[in-house]
């Protein structure tokens, strides 16, 4: 039997069909398409059509739009396997994306589609400010809404929805903005800790600066995850903010850290450990005083009645408050943890160790985050060979920082 035939329905008309085989329900399965021009044409569209179901290339025609697609894909391939706030970040980026591109039919999304998207959010996607003037999202938002569609799309040619990726052929990509680091020096770090030392979340901070906790970690981490006797901590859940379907914000714990290098256990030393002890000493006492008041999660860190804290409100309000009263630069929450990585490097740490305190997955995620700092520490060990040199060619420690201070005043 033949696969396919060319019938006349008009002048200059023809219809193309394919026989597909049987479906799971029984039928036959066709594939139908009509074609505007001469015969000759029609036969090369099905000469084509017939390569593609040969390769694999071939798609079976559907009128899913994109936007219908996109909420399929979270529903049926995010929602049960991603942790909730990767389900969170990728809804966002669908709430931003479909009002602009959910119309166009899944299969005759194009790459300029994408490429039209992306242009207009960083020019006006923030909406007009408070002067009327258009703001757009930034380049790591819509840095985040190409990555979402990227893999959404991906999906869908494993599917066999699509024959490619039109994500994948956008001619200029939106890249995530490069943060600088800003962190304290030994001597700020104290300070900070010396000024909050009777602050019922110091030992809060002493973990962020001595063991490179982030912010979830910090806020999930419960009693029985400590072994202060053994000075260790095991990180086995997190506290985040997820936004769901209405844009409600709630507290969700997250039964698994960001990387399974970061569920520990984490070393501490016996000072921080006492620290600790102190810590959980005085939150007894809260729990005490407020006897069936107290809503008791298990937490270390939590509000007097121990109400989990809301990350976002220790980052925004708690912390910069506190680096202004102890008189230090205010960074961000996070770069108490690069402050920790960066001492570690600059100590000279091995790589091996540095990389397993930083619960990095591998030490080239190390080397790629703190390059400026491997470098540094580079430079600083090539004037260790120089001690082979004849001594008339070496340089003293004094020559060297007058050269040093010549070259930078160039």
């Amino acid at each position: 039997m033949s696969r396919g035939n060319i019938e006349s329905r008009g002048r200059g008309t023809y219809r193309i069909r394919i026989y597909l085989g049987t479906g799971p329900d029984g039928k036959q399965k066709y594939h139908r398409e009509t074609v505007k021009g001469t015969k000759r044409q029609a036969q090369i569209r099905l000469t084509e059509l017939l390569r593609e179901i040969d390769t694999g290339g071939y798609v079976e025609r559907s009128n899913m739009s994109t936007g219908e697609y996109l909420e399929y894909w979270l529903n049926k391939a995010v929602k049960p396997y991603l942790r909730p706030k990767t389900v969170s970040t990728y809804r966002q980026a669908i709430a931003r994306v479909s009002p602009h591109i959910g119309h166009i039919p899944l299969q005759q999304i194009r790459p300029l589609d994408l490429q039209e998207y992306y242009a207009w959010a960083l020019k006006e996607g923030k909406g007009l400010d408070k002067d009327g003037q258009p703001q757009g999202l930034s380049q790591s938002t819509v840095s985040i809404d190409h990555r979402t569609l990227h893999k959404a799309l991906e999906d869908a040619v494993t599917w066999g929805l699509l024959a490619r990726n039109a994500a994948g052929s956008v001619a200029t990509k939106p890249k995530p903005e490069h943060r600088t680091r800003e962190v304290w020096t030994n001597e700020q770090s104290s300070q900070f800790l010396e000024a909050t030392s009777g602050h019922r979340l110091f030992a809060y901070f002493v973990l962020a600066l001595t063991a490179g906790l982030r912010r979830g970690e910090l806020c999930g981490l419960r009693r029985e995850d400590l072994n202060l006797d053994e000075f260790e901590i095991w990180i086995h859940q997190i506290l985040v903010e997820i936004e769901d379907s209405d844009g409600k914000v709630e507290l969700v714990i997250q039964d698994k850290p960001k990387t399974e290098e970061s569920e520990g256990p984490v070393a501490i030393s016996q000072a921080v450990a006492d620290i600790l002890r102190t810590h959980l000493a005085r939150q007894a006492e809260e729990r005490l005083q407020l006897g069936s008041r107290y809503e008791d999660h298990g937490l270390v860190f939590c509000q007097p009645n121990g109400k989990p804290y809301w990350p976002s409100h220790i980052t925004s309000r708690i912390f910069p408050d506190l680096c202004k009263m102890a008189g230090v630069p205010v960074i961000r929450h996070h770069d108490t943890r690069h402050t920790f990585i960066t001492r570690l490097l600059n100590d000279k740490v091995p790589p091996h160790i540095a990389q397993r305190r930083a619960r990095h997955t591998s030490w080239s995620t190390t080397v790629g985050m703190y390059a400026h700092v491997t470098k540094a520490t580079e430079r600083a060990s090539v004037d260790l060979t120089d001690d082979i040199l004849p001594e008339n060619k070496r340089l003293t420690k004094t020559q060297r920082i007058i050269d040093e201070e010549a070259s930078g005043e160039q």
